[in-house]
C-alpha cells in the first residue's frame, strides 16, 4: 500500500509524496467503504485492515520528515475519534483503544513536529503488541533522522524508556511491556530488515546505545532471549563495503564483549577481523571502540589487559 513507498530519486525521498497523499485518501474513503459496507452482503473492510491502517499511520507519526508526522498525526486523530453516524459507535475497531486515547487524548493538543514533546508521548504506545512492530520501525528510523534535535531526541526517549522497563514479564501484568518483549522485537526488526540499511543501520545504531546504557546487559542470564541470533543478524551486516554500516556492526560487537560466554568470544573474534580490515578507517575505529570498551569492563589491570591495551593504542592501524 501506498503507506509503505519509501522510493528514492535525485529529489530526496518522493516516497513521502505518495505516503502523503495515501494517508489523505484514507481519510476520505475509509469512512465511505465502512458505509457501504454496512449496506452490503461482501465486506470490503474488516478489523485487520483497520490494525494495518493505524498501525502503519502510527509508525508515520514518529517517522523523520516534520510534515508528513504532522499529517499522519492529524489523520490519526481524526480516524481515532470518528464515529458511525447510525449508531454512534467507533467507526474502526481497534485494539487497546483507551490506551490511545489517554496518550492521544482529542481535547488536547499535540506539536507533531516538535521532536522533544512527541517521542516522549509516543514510546507509551509501545505496550500494544498489534503496534509494537511499526511504532518501533518508526522510531527507529527517526533516530537516524536528517536533523540533530531529531535524532537526539528520539533516539534518547527511546532508550530512556527501554532503559526503565522490568526485565521480563515474571513482575508485571500481560498488558504490559518488559525489556525482553523490547529485546525480542529488535531482533525481529533486525531480521525483517536485514537487506534494509535505511532501518538496519539505525537499529545497530540504538541496539548500540541500548549496550553502552548497560540495559540488554540486564538479560544475558535469560533464557527468553537469543544474543546468539541477534549476533548472527549483526555477522550478515559486516559483509558490506559501506563505511556506516561497518561501524554500526562494529560497535554492536563491542557492546557484545560485554556479555559471558559464546557470544563473547564470537564478538571478539569478529572484532579481530575487523582490526585487519581493508579500510584503514574501521581498523582505528575499531581499535579504538574495542579500546573503550575494553577498558570500562577491566576491573584490575593485570598484565594480559595492559599488553592488550599497549597494542591497541600504539598500533599505527
Amino acid at each position: 500500500m501506498g503507506l509503505e513507498d519509501y522510493s528514492t530519486d535525485s529529489r530526496g525521498d518522493v516516497g513521502s509524496w505518495i505516503r502523503e497523499a495515501s494517508m489523505m485518501g484514507l481519510l476520505e474513503f475509509g469512512p465511505l467503504i465502512i458505509k457501504l459496507d454496512s449496506n452490503s452482503s461482501t465486506k470490503w473492510w474488516n478489523n485487520d485492515l483497520s490494525i494495518k491502517v493505524f498501525k502503519n499511520l502510527l509508525k508515520q507519526s514518529v517517522e523523520r520528515i516534520d510534515r508528513v508526522r504532522s499529517t499522519a498525526g492529524k489523520i490519526l486523530l481524526e480516524l481515532l475519534y470518528m464515529k458511525k453516524e447510525n449508531d454512534d459507535s467507533w467507526m474502526f475497531e481497534i485494539p487497546r483503544r483507551d490506551e490511545l486515547h489517554k496518550v492521544l487524548p482529542k481535547d488536547e493538543e499535540i506539536h507533531w513536529a516538535s521532536p522533544s514533546e512527541l517521542y516522549p508521548r509516543m514510546v507509551k504506545l509501545l505496550v500494544i503488541p498489534e503496534f509494537r512492530f511499526d511504532l518501533l520501525t518508526g522510531l527507529i528510523v527517526a533516530a537516524g533522522g536528517m536533523t540533530e534535535s531529531l535524532v537526539r531526541y528520539s533516539s534518547a526517549t527511546l532508550i530512556e524508556y527501554v532503559n526503565l522497563l522490568p526485565t521480563d514479564s515474571s513482575t508485571i501484568s500481560s498488558s504490559e511491556l518488559s525489556l525482553i518483549d523490547i529485546a525480542k522485537s529488535l531482533l525481529d526488526l533486525a531480521k525483517y530488515f536485514e537487506k534494509q540499511d535505511r532501518i538496519l543501520v539505525p537499529l545497530l545504531e540504538v541496539v548500540d546505545f541500548l549496550f553502552e546504557a548497560g540495559t540488554l546487559q540486564k538479560i544475558t542470564n535469560k533464557d527468553e532471549f537469543n544474543f546468539l541470533e541477534l549476533f548472527e543478524c549483526v555477522k550478515k551486516g559486516v559483509k558490506t563495503k559501506d563505511i556506516k554500516k561497518l561501524t554500526a556492526c562494529m560497535k554492536v560487537f563491542c557492546g557484545m564483549t560485554t556479555l559471558n560466554g559464546t557470544v563473547r568470544k564470537k564478538a571478539l573474534f569478529q572484532l579481530l577481523g575487523l582490526l585487519v580490515h581493508q579500510f584503514p578507517k574501521i581498523r582505528r575505529n575499531t581499535a579504538d571502540q574495542l579500546y573503550l570498551t575494553l577498558t570500562g569492563s577491566i576491573e584490575e589491570d593485570d598484565e594480559k589487559s595492559l599488553e592488550i591495551e599497549e597494542i591497541l593504542t600504539n598500533t599505527d592501524w
